[in-house]
């Protein structure tokens, strides 16, 4: 029997998945990044189309930086997006030309072409970095309040929110910016929009 694919599982899928693919001939998958990255841009085009917006000139900002959001943020430059008008936040605050902890470690490369490209403003409050935003891309931990409602009342009219947060499996949680805990669901539904994630799908609605 011959192996015809392989999983990825590790802290830092972007080295192992960019060093599979130059050594490999075989299918390397890692499905939170290019499994979520790829249902999340296609919701992101279509919501772009239904709220009248442009790719290039749409305001984002992320919630959490993971391997899903570093690769939604390369697939949305790839179709379109600018990354000047791109803000990241992880957990120790917005990715700007400034993080000196992402500089100091080779191995978070992909961090920091994200801190060179996006955010040249250097903005780091998050209620300022999402007031006239056209697009929150939210894949942190869940719990109630991770999303603030007065962050949605500071976007753009038509917004568009795809709140992702889910539990793993064996129900493990990470730290997410600015919060530690907090109930399981399945993300916030403030007064304005409705946003439904199926992981067993795959799908995201908003």
């Amino acid at each position: 029997m011959s192996t015809s694919s392989g999983v990825v599982k590790n802290p830092l899928p972007e080295k192992v998945l960019d060093t599979l693919r130059q050594e490999c001939n075989i299918p390397v998958w890692h499905d939170d990044a290019q499994g979520t990255g790829c249902v999340t841009l296609a919701g992101r085009i279509n919501a772009l189309k239904v709220a009248g917006k442009d790719m290039a000139a749409a305001k984002i900002v992320f919630w959490d930086a993971g391997a899903s959001n570093i690769t939604i943020f390369r697939l949305i430059v790839a179709a379109g997006g600018d990354p000047k008008n791109v803000i990241m936040f992880d957990t120790r605050g917005s990715r700007h030309q400034g993080r000196d902890d992402i500089k100091a470690d080779a191995r978070f490369y992909r961090k920091g072409e994200i801190c060179k490209a996006s955010n040249p403003k250097g903005v780091t409050d998050i209620l300022d970095a999402i007031k006239g935003a056209d697009a929150l891309i939210a894949l942190s931990t869940p719990g109630p309040d991770v999303v603030k409602p007065e962050w949605i009342r500071a976007m753009t009219p038509k917004s568009i929110i795809f709140a992702c947060a889910k539990r793993s499996a064996a129900g493990r949680r990470r730290q997410t910016p600015g919060h530690s805990g907090g109930q399981n669901h399945s993300g916030p539904a403030h007064k304005g929009y409705k946003v439904k994630h199926s992981p067993s799908k795959g799908s995201k609605e908003v």
